[in-house]
């Protein structure tokens, strides 16, 4: 077996990093660019799996953008309930459905300010 990889200063943050503190984050970044966030706050009795965050912003055009992201810790694993969800809005025409992580947090930005599809 060989040496284990050493880890970048950004990968130990990021797995340090848990579920509802990303969520939050994710959140107020979301907001701070005029997205409007859905949560289920206390998911006792709902349906299982579904997306953490439902994020819709209207667009120039008239037309409407929207998100349904999993949002996980690094190490964090997808339970089949949540995958199928996500299978369920990736269907839907111009949706985005994904699972995002710490080490995501540039990228889902780029996403949210409207420089990355």
């Amino acid at each position: 077996m060989g040496k284990p990889k050493r880890l970048t200063q950004s990968e130990v943050i990021a797995r340090s990093v848990k579920e509802k503190h990303f969520q939050q984050t994710v959140k107020a970044v979301a907001q701070a660019y005029g997205w409007k966030p859905y949560h289920t706050l206390h998911s006792k009795g709902s349906d299982k799996g579904f997306p953490d965050l439902v994020l819709i912003k209207e667009q120039p055009d008239g037309t409407c953008r929207l998100l349904a992201w999993e949002l996980k810790a690094e190490q964090g694993k997808v339970t089949e309930a949540q995958a199928e969800w996500l299978r369920l809005f990736a269907l839907v025409p111009g949706a985005q459905a994904a699972v995002m992580r710490p080490s995501q947090l540039e990228e889902l930005t780029a996403i949210l300010k409207g420089e990355k599809p």
